[in-house]
């Protein structure tokens, strides 16, 4: 559930979703800031209450820095290979579009050389 025991990092939501009154919400309001399991049991907190807020959503467990930075570093060769091709399929498009409206372009230079209304081209 948390994969760093009590230094796991963790957010939880500050509106306390508890009832009024009751000793949930009295004890949620304790712990609401906290930053780690660690800091949320210190604070009040107890392993039932840390599982029920995790399932109904209303703690986060976050990912810790280093994971996120071995993440952004893991790139494997296919991930290039599809940058790349994505990259060729955008030329690709751009260069087509770039032909496209130099065609229309030439078409509609025609249709103004010709000065003919356009009700008469379709025979009206």
């Amino acid at each position: 559930m948390f994969p760093d025991g009590d230094d796991t990092r963790i957010a939880y939501e500050q509106e306390n979703p508890k009832r009024v009154g009751s000793t949930a919400y009295d004890l949620y309001e304790k712990y609401k800031k906290s930053r780690t399991v660690g800091n949320a049991k210190a604070n009040g907190a107890r392993q039932v209450d840390l599982g029920h807020d995790l399932k109904k959503g209303f703690l986060k467990v976050l990912q810790n820095e280093a994971e996120q930075k071995d993440k952004k570093k893991v790139r494997t060769g296919k991930d290039e290979d599809r940058r790349k091709e994505k990259k060729a399929r955008s030329s690709d498009r751009e260069a087509a579009g770039e032909a496209q409206s130099s065609k229309q372009k030439s078409i509609d230079e025609d249709r103004h050389k010709e000065k003919k209304p356009r009700s008469y081209e379709r025979g009206a």
